[in-house]
């Protein structure tokens, strides 16, 4: 191999080259010694359904309403409880009125809310319009709803106590045709009474002998609150 003396301008284009490559070295090198610092937060949440569920009274045992067999759900139609009247409606004359008590209350086991109760519709028409008569007698029938304990659902036991507002002396026809609210419960379960008093007015005219209505249904709807 042969030395070839290099002339100025070329060893300083070699100097230039190896500055330029150094500085390449370099810059690499402190790029890949850079780094971020990372951090992580995680959270968690459980989430539960609550629970709800009313349930109604319509007899008591021996008197007692409180008796835990008395609460059944009675949650279709298919289920509905019997209304215990105290006089026996099937033979009413004008100014005859009958009284039945119904009793609430949020199921202890399930009163994760308070309820609010409405009525959400009328009651079913008569089981038959004919003869004429089953219809004069649905017609002129009045119905009229109290917030009352059980055991006060009487003429007496009302006394001066008040309809509920919507709910007094209304006809059947129209007893709930838009939602009314009937009353709250206390999701600590606390029974509310309500009393049916239903009543044919004195006055009603003559046509009304020997009509029924069949099985009246009435809804209580319950909606948490």
């Amino acid at each position: 191999m042969s030395d070839t003396a290099l002339t100025p301008a070329e060893r300083r284009s070699r100097k230039r080259k190896a500055l330029l490559a150094g500085g390449i070295v370099l810059g690499l090198g402190a790029t890949a010694t850079l780094a971020a610092w990372t951090d992580d937060v995680w959270v968690n949440g459980t989430f539960t359904a609550g629970k709800f569920n009313v349930q109604g009274a319509v007899t008591a045992t021996s008197g007692n309403w409180a008796t835990a067999s008395n609460w059944q759900e009675l949650n279709t139609s298919g289920s509905a409880g019997t209304l215990a009247f105290t006089v026996n409606p099937a033979a009413m004359t004008p100014g005859d009125a009958v009284y039945a008590p119904l009793n609430l209350r949020v199921d202890p086991l399930k009163n994760s809310y308070n309820a609010a109760i409405t009525l959400p519709t009328a009651p079913t028409g008569p089981a038959s319009a004919t003869p004429a008569e089953n219809q004069a007698f649905f017609n002129a029938l009045r119905v009229t709803l109290y917030n009352v304990a059980p055991g006060s659902c009487s003429s007496a036991g009302i006394g001066a106590t008040e309809g509920i507002p919507g709910l007094t002396y209304v006809a059947l026809t129209t007893t709930a045709t838009t939602p009314i609210t009937a009353l709250e419960l206390n999701k600590d379960s606390t029974a509310k009474g309500v009393c049916f008093k239903v009543e044919l007015p004195e006055g009603s005219n003559a046509n009304v002998q020997g009509g029924t209505t069949g099985t009246l249904t009435w809804n209580f709807r319950a909606t948490s609150a």
